[in-house]
């Protein structure tokens, strides 16, 4: 990579950390286009999103350890395991036939989280296993595919009467469950480059972290209505370059 792409993929990555602290949600939404656009291949660009992003959910489940219910995340863990082969062969078909299509794709999805985070849920005390199964499935087949399974899990979350802090421990934790996973899975498909990618993310994960720590400033000290729109319209506007620029 050109210095240039260096600057973009630390940029990339220092948005979506501060945004999905202040947030909840959007870390793999903002640095992933971000890297395309910036001209990094897909593989690439997702496992340096998900460095980043391992050493941020790593630490905040080790904070509270102790809130992390583990026999719930299992279902959701084995149905994102049980996918994720399907989405890394649908980007394998789009790395060796048309790259291009991937900015594209990457753009329309992002509409489509935009538009299904507006779904108002009600939350409930147990949730059909069909849902489960439709949110874990989605979800191995969007992270495979472009990186991005975190807005399934979290529209399915919303829908249980959990509070706050097990919400969060919850996605903490099945980022760091699946993440070793999904990288080994990539490195088979694509060889030596993906261990580029892990070291360049790793790289980045101090500045990263500090900006975890100024995201959760900003989303303390803003409205949260306010920082949403913000994050929508970034996202639009992402989502537009990367449809019209491909």
């Amino acid at each position: 990579m050109s210095i240039d792409q260096y600057a973009l993929v630390g940029l990339a990555l220092v948005l979506g950390s501060g945004l999905q602290s202040a947030i909840g949600f959007g870390g793999g939404l903002v640095a992933i286009p971000i890297m395309l656009l910036a001209g990094v291949p897909a593989p690439q660009a997702i496992v340096m999103s998900y460095m980043g992003s391992l050493v941020q959910a790593g630490w905040g489940w080790y904070r509270h350890r102790d809130a992390v219910p583990w026999r719930a995340t299992l279902p959701m863990f084995f149905l994102r395991l049980a996918t994720l082969p399907l989405g890394i062969w649908l980007l394998v078909i789009f790395v060796r036939t048309d790259p291009g299509r991937i900015k594209q794709l990457v753009g329309v999805i992002l509409l489509v989280v935009l538009a299904i985070q507006w779904i108002k849920v009600t939350p409930r005390a147990h949730v059909h296993w069909c849902w489960t199964l439709l949110a874990g499935a989605t979800s191995g087949v969007g992270a495979g595919m472009i990186g991005v399974g975190g807005p399934q899990m979290v529209l399915w979350l919303m829908a249980h009467d959990w509070p706050n802090n097990r919400v969060r421990t919850f996605l903490w934790i099945s980022f760091v469950q699946i993440v070793p996973f999904h990288v080994v899975m990539m490195g088979y498909q694509f060889g030596r480059p993906i261990a580029g990618a892990v070291v360049i993310g790793l790289m980045f994960a101090p500045l990263v972290v500090l900006a975890s720590i100024v995201g959760l400033y900003v989303g303390h000290a803003m409205s949260r209505k306010v920082l949403r729109i913000c994050m929508y319209l970034i996202l639009v506007i992402i989502a537009i370059v990367c449809i019209t620029k491909s």
